[in-house]
Formats: C-alpha cells, structure tokens, sequence
C-alpha cells in the first residue's frame, strides 16, 4: 500500500487529504496539530462576532472513517526527512509521498493561534469587546482581509468611524484582479461610509511591532505626515510567515524560507515531496480557487508517479474567480477569464 503523509490539515491538506481518501491501495496519514481546524474564511466575520467564529471550527475526529486505513495524527511535526516525518514525542511516519501543506502564519482575522476552540472563541469574544467599544476603527492593509474587516464592522455598526489605509494607489491590487472589481467594491464600501486612504504607509512604533490589534486611544502616523485618530487599530496586511521551520532538508527551501517547487507542483531535488498552497513557490493568485486546482494537480500527480505516467503542470490562471464579502448579505466578485 502506497503511503501519503499530508502536513497540515487546513484548506488545501484537508482537500487533499479527503481526495486520496476515494482512492484504493493507498494509506493516508494527515498531520495536524489542532484537533478543529478554524476556517479562515470565518475570520472577518468573526471580528465582530465571536459565536460566530465558534460555528466556523470543524472537528477531525470524524474525517475518516473508523475502518479505513487511514489516520489523523493530532502533533507537530518536528523534522522531515527525504522518507519520513518525525512529530514532536518522537514517532516516525514513513512515506512514499509526503505533500507539504503547513500554510503561512498569519494572526487576527484569519488564524485564530490558540490551540482549542475555547481559548479561541475567547480570543475573538475579547477582539469582538474592543471593536463594540471603540469609535474610531482604522484597519491597515487594502487587500481582501482589511476590506472585508472593515466593512463587517461598519455594516454592524454604521455609527463607528472606520477608515482603511493602504499604501498602494487603490484598494485590491493583487494579482489577478481587475479594475473593474476595484472600483465597484471601493464604491459600495465608501457608500457604507468607509473612508479610505491610499499611497499611504503606516509607521509601526517600536513598542507596536508585535502587538495587533492595537486598543486604547492612540494616533496612527503614515511617513507621508498623514495623523489619524484611532482607538482600534488593525493590521491586515496579508504578511504572514511560513510554517516551515520543520523543514530540515535544505533544498527543501527557498531564500525566503518558502517550500520550492516546479511546475509539477514537486520540489526540483525530493521528487516525492510536493506541496502547495501560501507554504509553496506555485506562482500566480493565491485563492481559494487556485488552491483547488493545485489539489487537483498533485492529487493527479501522485497517482501518475505511483503508475509511471508523465505528470501534469500547474498553470495559474491570470484573472481567477474572486469573491470579497461585504457582510452577511453582500459579496462582490468577479468571474474567471
């Protein structure tokens, strides 16, 4: 029986994972320190509401089924080897195929850090508090996470002041998106009320840097001279940094610690080790779309390996299908191509 070991049981291992489930004569072994995994795509409206986060975990424990050959395995992983991986505590998992799918850290509104979903909803309920209490709301970072924060809280409470800043020249400026999107979503969120300032770089004090959001009264200063008053600041930049410290196979690795591959979607040197996702060198937007297809590549690809066959390319697509969630009621997307 073949063996694939999956690092990371977010949204690209679990599909992954779920994929070779259907499939016969192979095992699958899917790594993942959490026993529920938060949905990212919650985190904006669990901003302002923390119930809802609650509803946004999903369980492990039902995966699999119990007769099948497969396994969850609730650890972090410690080392990968060209073979196997190691967890912390010791125990080895060999593999054929090993598809690394760790993700990238990002913190609040997409990754809740906390281990259980008690201490997370706990989070979220206390972020929730500061957002219900302050009046002057500006959230940092014009790409989908920053405009979908902030127009969650203004849908919520049209009374607060919210205003995002952003360095580039218009909001969405990401591969793949088109001006047409950019300027119809700027358009229904300043009709919300939602100021927004562009070419514009917010300074992070010192004492700031590793602290978001930021609560109390303060006053965030852009290095163009621009002082706005705030007392609820966040960071939603979309920097986050990869999970790869595991990794101790060099060639593993880009310069900036991302894991390499080609085309294929396997690394150039460990060509039974694939990966994708935020972790991976995959080129082109990085979606929800774009992920189900990179799933859909290695899941091929593997199979393809097992049976000797030529391997597919990943080719990312230049206008992907992009959705941005206003509020509960109101999305605005555009179509592929």
């Amino acid at each position: 029986m073949v063996k694939v070991v999956i690092i990371g049981g977010g949204a690209s291992g679990y599909r992954v994972a779920r994929d070779f489930a259907k499939q016969k004569d192979i095992e699958v072994t899917l790594i993942e320190k959490q026993k529920e995994w938060y949905m990212p795509f919650a985190g904006t409206r669990a901003m302002v509401d923390a119930e809802f986060g609650r509803k946004s975990y999903i369980s492990y424990a039902t995966f699999f089924k119990s007769d099948s050959p497969h396994k969850v395995v609730n650890a972090t992983v410690t080392q990968v080897d060209k073979n196997q991986v190691t967890v912390d505590g010791g125990a080895q998992y060999p593999f054929d195929y090993l598809v690394i799918a760790s993700g990238v850290s990002y913190g609040l509104p997409i990754h809740v850090r906390e281990q259980t979903p008690e201490q997370g909803v706990a989070v979220l309920s206390k972020n929730a508090d500061a957002i219900k209490a302050a009046n002057k709301i500006v959230v940092v970072g014009g790409g989908p996470i920053g405009i979908e924060t902030a127009s969650e809280i203004k849908h919520k409470y049209p009374e607060k002041q919210v205003t995002v800043v952003t360095a580039a020249p218009q909001i969405l400026v990401m591969d793949g998106v088109k001006e047409r999107l950019q300027k119809t979503v700027r358009a229904e969120i300043e009709k919300l009320g939602i100021k927004i300032i562009t070419n514009a770089r917010v300074q992070v004090p010192e004492d700031r840097k590793d602290v978001n959001p930021w609560t109390g009264e303060h006053v965030v200063k852009t290095a163009e001279g621009t002082e706005i008053p705030s007392d609820y600041t966040l960071l939603a930049l979309g920097i986050g940094k990869p999970n790869t410290s595991f990794v101790t196979l060099p060639e593993l690795l880009n310069e900036k610690k991302y894991v390499a591959v080609n085309s294929n979607l396997h690394n150039p040197t460990y060509k039974n080790i694939f990966a994708l996702g935020d972790v991976a060198t995959t080129g082109g937007p990085r979606t929800a779309v774009a992920t189900g297809d990179q799933v859909t590549v290695i899941v091929q690809n593997i199979l393809a390996s097992i049976a000797r066959k030529p391997l597919k390319e990943y080719k990312p697509k230049p206008d992907p299908m992009i959705a941005i969630t206003l509020n509960e009621k109101q999305a605005i997307g555009q179509m592929q191509g």
